[in-house]
């Protein structure tokens, strides 16, 4: 049996403040974000070679040396770019007042306005000039501004001279990393961390558009820095989102085939967006050969993955597998489809509280497909919160008996591994 090896990239995505029912966003007040800010750096934190641009896109192409796996003079180019794609559709009525209310949209006719927010090397709409792309750019302020490459974890002349941006206008941590687990603290063998936002998109407010959306009202591009260097002046454009993204490597024999991409995206307009998707864009190299490859889907393991036909590539050195996944991503709540076949029905990551407590086999669809997929056994079920559909929270003590965790009561475990925390909620039983 040939050997093959696979390279994992892989996603974490949260969302934060879509919807009405969001968290709100309470970050740092960014600047829109600019052509200038671009840098580019490279994760060699492992056995995956790949070069990044700090507006949530990866590798490139005609060049070469952009992705490399293994990185040894084993190693192939695996792909020619991959880009985050954040998509979104906005109702309008009398031409650009915004309509979020879900039972309108879903009766009314109503004008709609489609986006999809990326960065990529070409394919973009772009303004009259054919020179600015509108797409996601770079935020300033997340990087040593001297310097021409991202910030890394490794480099701390990369990190900004003054602090990070925290909340608001504040700055935090000068001279420390502003790592994804705490101040200062590296855990992976690499980390690279940037933001990007979509101010520049501008698609749909030009001067002969009938129907316009401005996601900030009264914002201008260049009134929080004046210093910006394309679109001074115009409206705050695209559908104001910002992508907070860390990319991680470990080198050890578990995690050294893989890195992880995190991006935290945070709606940051005066609107809710009612629909919104999220995916990435593939450009397929595998081996640098020719256009050979073929892809496929696996819904039981959520992943997606591609793999040279003939498994020779350039040079006739051997190719792998790449893979990509999805991880702790909000998924599709109320399609009453069992989406990643894990026995249960419309899951949510952000339920509005614990909901009602059920039985131990209470809201589970598939029993059979339950027990698998969470190597569970009957006798291990329990009791549970309707909202721990996995059952994994453990509760907390509530001493008084109050039917709420104080701030002296210990909150218990109420996240578990779908990342979904309701400890601020009055939980009675």
């Amino acid at each position: 049996m040939k050997n093959l090896g696979l390279l994992l990239l892989l996603w974490l995505v949260a969302v934060s403040s879509i919807y009405a029912q969001g968290k709100p966003y309470d970050g740092p007040d960014d600047p829109a974000g600019d052509i200038a800010a671009k840098r580019e750096g490279y994760m060699t934190g492992n056995r995956v070679f790949l070069y990044f641009q700090n507006q949530c896109e990866l590798s490139d192409w005609p060049r070469v040396e952009v992705s490399k796996w293994p990185n040894d003079y084993t190693g192939v180019k695996m792909t020619d770019g991959i880009n985050l794609l954040v998509t979104a559709q906005v109702f309008l009525e009398q031409d650009s007042i915004p309509v979020t209310i879900p039972e309108r949209i879903a009766k009314e006719k109503l004008d709609t306005l489609w986006f999809c927010q990326t960065a990529f090397r070409g394919g973009l709409d772009v303004d009259t000039t054919g020179t600015i792309q509108w797409g996601f750019y770079p935020v300033f302020g997340y990087f040593n501004e001297l310097n021409e490459y991202p910030a890394m974890s490794n480099l701390p002349d990369s990190w900004p001279i003054k602090g990070w941006p925290a909340s608001g206008d504040e700055l935090k941590w000068p001279g420390v990393w502003n790592g994804r687990f705490g101040l200062g603290v590296m855990y992976a063998d690499m980390e690279t961390y940037f933001v990007c936002n979509d101010a520049q998109d501008l698609e749909y407010l030009g001067h002969d558009d009938t129907l316009k959306y401005y996601p900030r009202p009264g914002v201008k591009i260049g009134d929080k820095d004046p210093n910006v260097t394309i679109q001074y002046g115009e409206p705050w454009g695209g559908i104001g989102v910002r992508v907070e993204t860390r990319g991680y490597q470990w080198n050890n024999p578990l995690a050294r085939d893989a890195i992880f991409w995190e991006y935290n995206i945070a709606n940051i307009s005066e609107y809710d967006l009612p629909q919104v998707a999220l995916g990435y864009h593939v450009d397929n190299a595998i081996g640098n050969d020719s256009n050979d490859e073929i892809g496929f889907f696996d819904t039981y393991l959520d992943l997606a993955y591609s793999w040279d036909i003939d498994g020779v590539g350039q040079g006739g050195l051997k190719t792998g597998i790449m893979g990509f996944a999805f991880l702790e991503s909000p998924g599709l709540a109320y399609d009453g489809v069992d989406n990643d076949e894990d026995g249960l029905l419309d899951e949510q990551r952000d339920n509005p509280d614990a909901g009602e407590f059920v039985g131990p086999t209470d809201k589970i669809d598939d029993l059979d497909k339950f027990l698998l997929f969470y190597n569970l056994e009957l006798e291990d079920l329990k009791d549970h919160w309707s909202s721990d559909e996995d059952q994994d929270w453990n509760d907390g003590d509530d001493k008084n008996k109050n039917g709420v965790y104080d701030t002296d009561e210990n909150p218990g475990d109420d996240v578990g591994l779908d990342v979904t925390d309701h400890r601020v909620k009055s939980i009675t039983k």
